[in-house]
């Protein structure tokens, strides 16, 4: 109806629906028929001005329909998280004494509910004592401890049964020389190992409570799985959650820097794969 070439046809469909492996197809039969081999280098030029519209309209498009549906990004991204950390339940600390008798005298490591799979301790305060000192799994129980557990609700209950009642008091703010301090884990080393094959704990002598991973926050049991970006919520020592820092990256730099090298790597291989000459007979 318009009078235009076919080729012109072509490159304004596949430019408008920035389609480029359609033109490449175009440009193919174009190749392959007895029409001028002009046209291919017309075909790309409808396309090469169509395309910059077609996004241009795309982005448009959803600009328009932000503002006729007047929605509010930020807002809409509020309730998104809300809703997803809804369905996941939140841990809490609670401190805890040890009355059980069947608990004096057993490593952490050795009480049901505890550790890799369970509630975590972070703190204890030994009876008789003033300060109070990380936990480790071999830390030894002893009854008249005090313990500061985390971990979820229904966990927390379960643990009550093996090792004492809850009480009021916050450890948190218990004299001695136990810190808490968050790290990024940036070291490639520690990227996709769990929490117990790290050896974190047994390593540096450090408990690791919490892990935020963008806006979900988990209790570290030792079978969660490490990812670049989790911070890593520790407690120990200053000295022992310094070394921690170094061998787990902490490294805010390489955290926003851009891996030039595995974009480098997608176009080479994709370039590649497109000058392979496919046959599908």
């Amino acid at each position: 109806m318009l009078g235009w070439k076919p080729a012109v046809m072509a490159g304004i469909f596949t430019g408008a629906t920035t389609n480029t492996p359609s033109l490449g197809a175009a440009q193919q039969m174009i190749a392959l028929s007895k029409i001028d081999p002009a046209q291919s280098s017309i075909a790309s030029m409808a396309y090469a001005v169509t395309y910059p519209f077609a996004v241009m309209g795309i982005i448009l498009a959803f600009v328009l329909l932000r503002m006729m549906f007047r929605i509010n990004v930020q807002e809409e991204q509020r309730l998104f998280t809300n809703e997803l950390q809804s369905q996941i339940p939140s841990s809490i600390s609670v401190t805890m004494r040890v009355d059980n008798p069947n608990r004096a005298g057993v490593m952490v490591k050795y009480v049901p509910g505890l550790g890799r799979n369970g509630v975590i301790l972070s703190r204890i305060r030994h009876a008789g004592q003033q300060e109070v000192s990380t936990v480790t799994s071999e830390t030894i129980l002893q009854l008249g401890d005090v313990v500061l557990a985390i971990g979820f609700e229904d966990q927390l209950k379960r643990s009550e049964i093996s090792v004492g009642v809850r009480v009021k008091e916050d450890l948190h703010k218990a004299p001695g020389d136990v810190i808490c301090k968050r790290v990024i884990v940036t070291n490639k080393e520690m990227i996709g190992k769990t929490i117990a094959d790290s050896g974190i704990a047994r390593q540096f002598g450090v408990t690791i409570a919490r892990v935020s991973r963008q806006d979900l926050i988990m209790t570290a049991v030792g079978s969660i799985r490490l990812q670049f970006g989790d911070m890593l919520n520790l407690v120990g020592d200053e000295a022992s959650i310094n070394r921690t820092e170094k061998a787990v990256g902490n490294s805010v730099h390489q955290l926003n820097a851009t891996s030039f090298a595995s974009i480098f790597l997608g176009v080479t291989l994709g370039v590649l794969l497109g000058l392979y000459p496919w046959s599908l007979s």
